[in-house]
């Protein structure tokens, strides 16, 4: 299966290390079967982190996904960032696409917007 990387635009999020990020996407589709949440470091291939197919809530490891169908939204949460969650976060959806011998095959399309997520240490100095 081919992964695409289609952004209607880019949001920057800076974060201090220990919040909570909440990362919004919306999308466009209003019959989708599930969404799926990346994360992609620079310079390497998306990483899946997670599925949803309802609405509500899913949580995996430290992420948790929120699916609203009915307004076209989704949105993920990161606990207590690390500077390691600094990264690309997109979401996506299935879509199918035809092949030159008129078979159906299935690509992973990333839609919507692309949040490039700046996690910073907290330095605290004291000066006498």
């Amino acid at each position: 299966m081919r992964v695409d990387v289609t952004c209607d635009h880019y949001q920057s999020v800076y974060l201090v290390e220990g919040h909570t990020a909440s990362l919004p996407c919306s999308y466009k589709d209003s019959a989708i079967s599930n969404l799926k949440w990346y994360r992609q470091y620079p310079g390497e291939k998306p990483n899946e982190l997670m599925t949803i197919f309802t609405d509500g809530n899913r949580t995996e490891g430290r992420f948790t996904a929120e699916l609203q169908k009915k307004d076209k939204t989704s949105f993920l949460y990161v606990p207590n960032t690390r500077v390691t969650d600094s990264a690309y976060y997109v979401c996506a959806t299935d879509a199918l696409c035809q092949t030159s011998y008129g078979s159906q095959c299935k690509n992973t399309v990333l839609f919507g917007t692309c949040l490039s997520v700046t996690v910073m240490e907290l330095f605290i100095v004291y000066m006498e």
